[in-house]
């Protein structure tokens, strides 16, 4: 979908609600609240906010939807929640929330198409707790425990042969540890970029170097993950955290390298 196309989109998505009494809000998540961000493969993602009575019917019939006859998949994720995927390989992922049901939502960018009901004042609370991450020694020290335990587990999976199960310890579990500590504590020229739900979206651009650094890694075997993970965290966050567990670090790297 080109930005013509994706304005177009948004557009009649913001007509057909605005005109719909049963609509109060229309709040622009993601992308989608960025115009600046937007690409070729940016999805719709917002919250429509209704009435009570009317949740239900808008949540079984998605008519309202732009190009509804070219949705091959409507996926209800949760009560509230939908990932639509259209013929042509554009999503859309929505919620559809009464004004009581705005709490359960989390956003980290928003931008309001139109309010009929001081929504604008919810919305810019759930931004402002969704924000508030947690901070301090205690937090890191737990990041990175859970750092080596998951890179340990992975290698002890890979060891009793599960390689699937170790895949997932080192390239999900430890890689998102990792990711975490870095983005809290090595300084970026764009920290806009930031995202607090997904630490591996646009990290290349918020880290070129260390971005290629993975790319590198995470083209071996498990135990060369393995390794290269704690290499990384060794030069990035060693000398940046007061409470960087060093002996922890070399215990587990001797544990790997011991069975090489």
């Amino acid at each position: 979908m080109n930005r013509e196309q994706y304005d177009a989109f948004t557009e009649r998505l913001c007509q057909t609600l605005e005109r719909d009494a049963r609509i109060l809000a229309l709040v622009a998540l993601g992308s989608m609240a960025q115009p600046e961000r937007i690409d070729q493969w940016s999805d719709h993602d917002f919250w429509v906010v209704t009435r009570p009575e009317s949740q239900d019917t808008l949540l079984t019939d998605l008519s309202w939807l732009p190009d509804a006859a070219d949705i091959v998949l409507a996926l209800r994720q949760a009560p509230q929640y939908y990932t639509v995927f259209y013929r042509s390989g554009h999503i859309s992922e929505f919620a559809v929330f009464t004004p009581q049901q705005l709490t359960q939502g989390k956003t980290n960018a928003y931008r309001i198409l139109f309010d009929r009901k001081h929504i604008t004042e919810q919305v810019q609370a759930i931004y402002e707790r969704t924000g508030r991450e947690p901070q301090g020694a205690e937090h890191d020290a737990l990041l990175c425990g859970n750092f080596l335990v998951h890179i340990w587990m992975g290698v002890q999976r890979s060891r009793r042969g599960e390689v699937l199960s170790a895949y997932g310890y080192l390239t999900h579990a430890a890689l998102n540890d990792l990711l975490l500590l870095l983005m809290r504590h090595v300084p970026t020229p764009q920290p806009a970029l930031r995202d607090s739900f997904d630490p591996r979206r646009r990290f290349e651009q918020l880290y070129p170097a260390i971005g290629a650094a993975f790319h590198r890694i995470l083209h071996h075997d498990l135990a060369t993950i393995a390794v290269g993970l704690l290499d990384i965290a060794d030069q990035h966050l060693a000398a940046h955290m007061a409470t960087y567990p060093h002996d922890a670090v070399k215990t587990v790297r001797h544990m790997i390298e011991s069975r090489e």
